[in-house]
C-alpha cells in the first residue's frame, strides 16, 4: 500500500513541475517563452467539486432508497392483504365444512324419520293384510 501523505507530496511535485519548466526556451526572434502553466484549479474548487459530486450521489441514493422503501410498503400492503383475504378464505371453508355436517346431521335425521314412517306402514299395511285374509276376502267380519 502506499502512503497518501507521500502521494499527495508527489503529485504536488509534480504539478510545480509542469508549471515552472526549468529549460530556458527562446521563441525564433531570440525573446525567452514563459512557460508557466497556471493549475486548472485550486484546491478549494476540486474539493468544492468533489463535495458536489458527492452531494449529487448522496441525493440519488436517497431518492433511489425512498424509491425503494416506497416500493416495499407496496409489496407488504399487498402480502398483508393477500394474508388476510386466505384468513377469510380458511375461515370460510371451516364455516361451510360445519354447514355442510348440519345438513348432512339435519338429512340423516330426515331419513331415519322416513324410515320409521314406512316401518310404521308396512306394519299397518300387514295387519289389515292379515285382517282380510282372516275375514274370507272383506275388511269387515261378519259375527253371526
Amino acid at each position: 500500500m502506499s502512503d497518501p501523505v507521500y502521494d499527495a507530496a508527489v503529485v504536488r511535485s509534480k504539478a510545480m513541475h509542469s508549471r515552472f519548466d526549468k529549460s530556458n526556451k527562446f521563441d525564433e526572434e531570440g525573446g525567452f517563452v514563459n512557460d508557466y502553466h497556471p493549475p486548472q484549479l485550486s484546491y478549494y474548487e476540486r474539493q468544492s467539486k468533489v463535495v458536489e459530486e458527492s452531494m449529487r450521489t448522496y441525493m440519488r441514493a436517497e431518492n433511489t432508497a425512498s424509491n425503494v422503501i416506497l416500493t416495499l410498503q407496496m409489496q407488504r400492503q399487498k402480502l398483508q392483504k393477500a394474508n388476510d383475504d386466505t384468513w377469510k378464505i380458511r375461515s370460510n371453508a371451516i364455516k361451510a365444512q360445519q354447514q355442510l355436517k348440519e345438513l348432512q346431521q339435519k338429512a340423516w335425521k330426515k331419513k331415519q324419520c322416513l324410515y320409521a314412517i314406512i316401518a310404521m306402514l308396512a306394519f299397518v299395511d300387514y295387519v289389515l293384510f292379515v285382517r282380510i285374509i282372516q275375514c274370507g276376502g272383506s275388511f269387515f267380519c261378519r259375527r253371526g
